[in-house]
């Protein structure tokens, strides 16, 4: 996940031992900040919060910084529940 939320609900990337919100299932994520994969967040309980969610590698993590974040993982209700959409123009 390129996007976290932090305490006043806005989308921050992550950042060295950082904490955020998960926009979805509301549980917390911690920041994966390495040097040899892009910085994402990831569910600090290993939390399948949306079905449709897979992982996300190098490349689709840095396509989606091309886009401006109020297009990127841009949340709507289905009938199954919430889904994190990657890119929503």
């Amino acid at each position: 996940m390129l996007y976290g939320l932090n305490g006043n609900g806005d989308k921050i990337l992550p950042f060295p031992k950082g904490r955020a919100i998960c926009p979805t299932c509301n549980s917390t994520l911690i920041a994966k900040c390495g040097e040899i994969k892009r910085w994402h967040w990831a569910h600090e309980n290993h939390s399948e919060c949306d079905r449709w969610s897979e992982n996300e590698g190098e490349w689709h993590l840095r396509w989606k910084s091309y886009f401006p974040k109020d297009c990127v993982e841009v949340l709507y209700k289905t009938d199954s529940g919430l889904h994190r959409a990657d890119i929503r123009t």
